[in-house]
C-alpha cells in the first residue's frame, strides 16, 4: 500500500483512501474492498460480483469482486505507467489515472477517451481534483 500512496497524485494524497475488510461466516470468507474520496465511498468491490453495490454507476459491466481488485492492484504496482494506462483491465487503468506520473496534459488527452467502470469514475475524480473539466461532458462525482 505504501508504494501506491507514493504514486498517488498530489491533489489526492490526503483525500483518497483504499479500504479492505474480510471476515468468515458459515459460508466461508467474505468481505469487500472500497475506495473513498473525502470519506465518501466512490467504488466498491465485494466478495461476489452480484453483491457489488456501486454508487458510481448503474453499469452492470462495472461489477468486480474484491479478488478482482486485489489481483489488479498487485499487477498495477508491477507495470510501467504506459502499460497500466493501456491495460484492458479497467481497475488497472483506473489506478493508473490516479498516478502522479500522469500529468495534467496527459489527463486532458485521456479525458477524450471512453473508459469502462471503475476507470471512468476514477478519471472524473482525478480531473476534478486537478481542477480540470470533466471528461466528455460527464459531471464529476466530486
Amino acid at each position: 500500500m505504501r508504494l501506491f500512496r507514493e504514486r498517488l497524485a498530489q491533489a489526492l494524497e490526503k483525500r483518497l483512501a483504499i479500504h479492505a475488510n474480510a471476515y468468515r461466516d458459515v459460508t466461508g470468507e467474505r468481505g469487500r474492498t472500497w475506495i473513498t474520496l473525502d470519506g465518501e465511498e466512490i467504488a466498491s468491490f465485494c466478495y461476489f460480483a452480484h453483491e457489488t453495490v456501486s454508487r458510481t454507476t448503474d453499469n452492470p459491466g462495472g461489477d468486480f469482486t474484491k479478488w478482482d481488485f486485489g489481483a489488479a492492484f498487485g499487477r498495477y504496482l508491477d507495470l510501467s505507467i504506459e502499460d497500466a494506462l493501456a491495460s484492458e483491465n479497467p481497475i488497472i487503468t483506473g489506478l493508473a489515472l490516479l498516478d502522479r506520473r500522469v500529468g495534467k496534459r496527459r489527463l486532458k488527452l485521456l479525458a477524450e477517451r471512453e473508459f469502462a467502470e471503475p476507470a471512468k469514475t476514477l478519471l472524473d475524480v482525478r480531473l476534478a481534483a486537478e481542477g480540470l473539466p470533466p471528461a466528455r461532458g460527464v459531471h464529476s462525482p466530486v
